[in-house]
């Protein structure tokens, strides 16, 4: 169990993770990158909540920048998912999202299976300390 009198941050690889939960800190954030969730621990305290300048600062940020970066992760522009929720065609739009979904949960696998062939035990960049 990780232990400290101050946050820090760990990342922890998918296949572990169902074992490190039960270690978990009641007080605990959980980022989930790879699906987009936050998860607070039950005994989490409160957040302070940010200054009004600072928050709107940080929202119109996001705005601009994090919303690209989701979509093209997932094959996608934003100006397409745009164009298709404005025309209102549910079907089409639930097309495209799940397609989306799939490319992410691809992309997720494929780098989850190279980062546990270069990190395993027989692998020459441990082998070699490289």
């Amino acid at each position: 169990m990780l232990d400290a009198p101050m946050p820090y941050l760990c990342g922890i690889s998918r296949e572990n993770f169902p074992f490190a939960v039960e270690d978990i800190s009641d007080e605990t954030v959980v980022v989930d990158l790879d699906r987009n969730v936050i998860t607070l621990g039950p005994n989490t305290p409160d957040l302070p909540p940010l200054p009004h300048n600072r928050r709107k600062k940080l929202e119109s940020a996001l705005k601009a920048n994090a919303g690209e970066v989701f979509w093209e992760a997932r094959n996608l522009t934003k100006t397409d998912v745009l164009r298709v929720r404005a025309s209102g065609d549910e079907g089409t739009l639930g097309e495209m999202l799940d397609k989306a979904g799939a490319v992410w949960e691809e992309k997720i696998r494929a780098r989850d299976d190279a980062f546990n062939l270069a990190h395993a035990p027989d692998s020459a960049s441990i082998q070699f300390d490289e």
